[in-house]
């Protein structure tokens, strides 16, 4: 698995995707690090540009969103969606593009069940976002009949 910025062709024919041609201009070129601060301005939109990229920058930029969920270097009023947005495109990706997020799941399990185990930490009411521990017990079935 690579560990350096993804070059253009690990982004294949993304020039035929409109998803993918926006996640290629915000993304492309930059490092996990550059990238945290995106994350912390439109945590929404980077999260539906990672959805949408091909495997290869997904897993390099996955990982560092992981981190940026982990580092608490956001806005309080953003936490919801933070843990929200992070959480849902985990089981997302096992449930519609697995091989895309299986060989990197284990490097962002422990993340995901910090989620789910600091659900009032970041201020996720269940009521709005649904009850984290579902989500997180979905995800660990989904990885076992995925791989």
């Amino acid at each position: 698995m690579k560990s350096e910025i993804p070059s253009e062709e690990d982004w294949g024919d993304y020039q035929s995707d409109l998803d993918q041609i926006d996640a290629h201009d915000v993304f492309f070129g930059r490092t996990n690090e550059e990238m945290q601060k995106e994350y912390s301005r439109h945590i929404t939109a980077r999260t539906t540009d990672l959805k949408f990229m091909p495997a290869v920058p997904f897993r390099y930029y996955m990982l560092g969103f992981s981190d940026f969920v982990m580092s608490n270097k956001f806005d309080k009023l953003d936490a919801p969606d933070v843990a929200n947005c992070f959480i849902t495109l985990v089981e997302d990706k096992l449930k519609n593009n697995p091989n895309h997020i299986l060989p990197i799941i284990d490097k962002i399990l422990n993340t995901v069940e910090h989620v789910a185990k600091h659900q009032d930490f970041y201020g996720a009411a269940i009521h709005i976002y649904g009850d984290f521990q579902d989500k997180l017990k979905l995800i660990k079935d989904l990885i076992k009949t995925t791989r």
